[in-house]
């Protein structure tokens, strides 16, 4: 509150007439009169919620019960706030109105024709009279039209823009260009001004000419309740998540930002981040509207996921890695197809901006495309061509191979550990050897090792969204049934087989990867299916593009595997996810984490038909909402990026503690 009151000093001495002592002065006895009504105030919500966390059933408001806003801390922060800046606000002489900022107010509407109304009737109420509303009908197909075609011949500030439909975004920014008033507001068809809000935002924005971006309070209205959303600003944690309601958003018009028409959903996430980069963005204690949180059919929140936007917000922002930062990769054998994590991984460190070069002990049978130098003399002549600061490697049987050659070159050594080798021998070996700075395990893995160490870092399987971008739901072929795996007898193939015999409606597709020495492992699983007279139709050998088309279609994927093996994080999984499919898998340790509500876990073949066979009857609501968790978890979580830039922070901190030193312009040193 003396931060507020402070604030408001400020705002009173540059907009007062010259007597700034004396204001202050006025200020501060009104504020000393109005105390104890505030303490009283404060003292009974307390009381309130103290009762109310005693009587659990007492604990949600009547339907628009204002007074349940007072529960939460930012209803009291927000309550305190306004009526201390009302307070002073009286105190002063009120702003003359040529001096008024002219607002612009930017509405999109596509087939509200239901509650648009709401939204103007709320607008034209304004006690604020300087103000212009730019209508963007973004290609309705109900009565919307004629809806604002009425208003606006009743309120000439309101100005309707038609356009075909490309989305909110691109919407906005139609309104932007027509906008002309100082400040810009933003109003959505579902949503509502508060009384007196544009009058009130006025006052800040006329008091401080530095100020650029803002946001008031909203009440959020709900089925149980009311309550106050105000929340602190904090602009470290506007980059975790949004915070900010674009309704109660505000900004001068010069601050020349446009919202990205590439993202489906977050974009005013996006939008208000790249505002408070350029200008900043500050919490101002003004009622801004009320939000009326409904669950329309028709909300973007319904039938978009939110993963892939995530993370393409997430992206623009994601630091790189100092340039200079060389990473030697080690590999058994390298580019091998049926290693596609290996390669995600990779090009998910090179887009973070570490410099890579891969050596490999061998040479794949199966290689795929790439365009990473690849050493394939001794590791010691690698590490003299590349110099790197940190080598890398995958597999336990690897990291023990290549761990001695790389303590003697004296650079640090860090593993991701898979899931079939894993066992606690090897791993306490590795964990001992002193070459060995980070060793990079599954969640569930990292649970099973009964002991703890500075060296274990959790981290995911990663997929590349380049290969795997979010198929359209309509695309999906419902009845194609997908499996990816290494051409290996330990993958339960002989359940993949099963499960198509019985569901004779569907078709099902196995792709298989010769393993390099086992190769010849592949015809004895093709021999299975023959045996079982199975229909499952089987691919050798695809190249990674290829896998990807028939991702992309699949709306089934199904991951099968030996039960008695040690279950990783399968890339697959995450790629299928990534493409939107529907994803099952054998329930084993890790499983239902990895899917984290996502997909379903099966406990035998028999089962998983009759999940498959299930879906025969799912109508389009349904397929939509397994689309969407498939999307949200893989994009939320899996992108190689995302997974990358722990490790590559981590490489950052282990390379400099070795003594390596980074230039800004990347040169070696």
């Amino acid at each position: 509150m003396r931060e507020i009151l402070r604030r408001i000093g400020r705002r009173v001495s540059r907009i007062g007439s010259g007597r700034p002592e004396e204001l202050l002065e006025m200020l501060a006895s009104r504020w000393e009169a109005a105390l104890p009504v505030l303490e009283a105030r404060v003292a009974a919500l307390e009381q309130r919620v103290q009762e109310a966390s005693r009587r659990p059933d007492q604990l949600k408001p009547a339907p628009h019960d204002v007074h349940g806003l007072d529960r939460t801390r930012e209803g009291q922060d927000f309550l305190l706030a306004h009526q201390t800046w009302k307070l002073s606000r009286i105190a002063m002489e009120p702003p003359s109105g040529s001096g008024r900022p002219f607002f612009s107010v930017i509405l999109v509407a596509r087939d509200r024709a239901d509650v648009v109304e709401g939204a103007l009737r709320s607008l034209t109420a304004q006690t604020f009279s300087s103000w212009e509303a730019i209508v963007v009908d973004d290609g309705s197909r109900d009565g919307t039209r004629s809806v604002l075609d009425r208003w606006s011949q009743i309120e000439p500030r309101l100005r309707i823009v038609t356009r075909a439909p490309e989305g909110a975004a691109a919407a906005r920014n139609a309104g932007l260009l027509e906008a002309r008033g100082d400040v810009v507001a933003w109003l959505d068809s579902d949503n509502t001004f508060a009384p007196g809000y544009l009058e009130d935002a006025a006052w800040w924005f006329l008091s401080d000419q530095d100020l650029a971006a803002a946001y008031g309070a909203q009440l959020v209205v709900r089925e149980w309740g009311t309550c106050v959303r105000w929340p602190a600003c904090d602009l470290e944690k506007l980059e975790s998540g949004n915070f900010i309601d674009l309704n109660a958003f505000l900004h001068r018009r010069s601050v020349g930002v446009k919202f990205d028409t590439t993202l489906p959903r977050l974009m005013d996430w996006d939008y208000i981040l790249r505002v408070a980069d350029r200008v900043g963005v500050q919490a101002i204690p003004v009622m801004a509207g009320i939000y009326h949180d409904k669950q329309r059919s028709d909300r973007i929140t319904l039938t978009q996921p939110h993963g892939p936007s995530l993370e393409a917000v997430r992206c623009k922002r994601r630091p790189r890695a100092r340039r200079g930062l060389r990473v030697l990769w080690a590999l058994w054998h390298f580019p091998q197809a049926t290693e596609s994590y290996i390669r995600s991984d990779l090009e998910g460190a090179r887009a973070l901006g570490v410099d890579v070069e891969v050596w490999a002990q061998t040479t794949p049978c199966i290689p795929h495309t790439n365009d990473v130098p690849v050493h394939r003399g001794t590791l010691d002549e690698a590490i003299d061509d590349f110099q790197p600061h940190v080598v890398h490697t995958y597999w336990l049987s690897s990291a023990l191979d290549y761990a001695d050659t790389v303590h003697r070159r004296g650079i640090p050594h860090t593993c991701k550990v898979h899931g079939f080798e894993f066992n606690d021998d090897t791993m306490r070996r590795l964990d001992a050897h002193p070459a060995t700075a980070r060793l990079y395990l599954f969640g569930h893995l990292r649970a099973r090792v009964p002991w703890t160490s500075p060296k274990f870092r959790t981290s995911t399987t990663s997929f590349l969204p380049a290969l795997y971008p979010p198929a359209p739901c309509s695309g999906k072929d419902r009845l194609l049934v997908l499996r990816v795996g290494a051409g290996l007898l330990t993958k339960g193939y002989r359940d993949f087989f099963s499960m198509a015999k019985d569901c004779p409606r569907h078709r099902f597709v196995l792709v298989l990867g010769r393993a390099l020495l086992m190769e010849e492992k592949v015809e004895e699983i093709i021999g299975w299916r023959d045996e079982l007279d199975s229909p499952v139709e089987i691919k050798v050998s695809l190249a990674h593009e290829e896998v990807a088309a028939l991702m992309a279609r699949a709306a089934i994927y199904v991951h099968t595997t030996n039960p008695d093996s040690v279950f990783g994080m399968p890339i697959s999984i995450a790629e299928a996810m990534a493409t939107g499919a529907w994803p099952l898998v054998r329930a084993c340790d890790g499983a239902e984490g990895y899917l984290d509500g996502a997909g379903a876990v099966y406990h035998s073949a028999g089962q998983a038909a009759e999940l498959i066979n299930q879906t025969l009857a799912w109508d389009e609501e349904k397929w939509t909402d397994v689309w969407r968790r498939s999307l949200d978890r893989a994009w939320s979580a899996f992108p190689n990026e995302q997974v990358m830039a722990p490790i590559v922070a981590d490489w950052h901190e282990i390379a400099i503690r070795n003594g390596a030193v980074f230039s800004p312009a990347g040169q070696r040193t």
